[in-house]
């Protein structure tokens, strides 16, 4: 029952309608609490409805769930990157990194953060 509103959430994403993907994702968490994938795409809705600190805590609360898992580290590190938080941006992107070292979104964003924080040298 839970994948069906994740779906459907997807689906209102997919037509601009952030709010009733953001309710989809929310009923899929209650009726599936430990499913990383609803944190991550309420996370993705509310970071683009720039609902930062909701967004934080989604992706959060899918690394509690999986902390093996990079993709709520690589989207809380581009969160983190869009505040200006860049110390914890660069925190998650090594952790990226280091769960999947062949991760080419984890490169261009650890590229973007380096180039943010004026490590140029570092960036290329």
């Amino acid at each position: 029952m839970a994948d069906s509103y994740l779906h459907r959430g997807y689906l209102f994403v997919m037509t601009g309608q952030y709010e009733q993907a953001e309710n989809d994702f929310s009923r899929g968490i209650e009726l599936e609490p430990i499913s990383t994938d609803g944190y991550i795409n309420r996370g993705n809705i509310r970071r683009d409805m720039r609902k930062y600190s909701l967004a934080e805590e989604d992706y959060t609360a899918a690394l509690h769930i999986d902390p093996k898992d990079p993709v709520p580290y690589l989207n809380r590190s581009s969160l983190y990157r869009v505040l200006g938080r860049l110390e914890e941006a660069t925190g998650d992107i090594d952790k990226v990194l280091e769960l999947n070292p062949k991760s080419i979104n984890g490169y261009i964003n650890r590229g973007l953060i380096l180039r943010d924080r004026m490590m140029l040298d570092e960036a290329l």
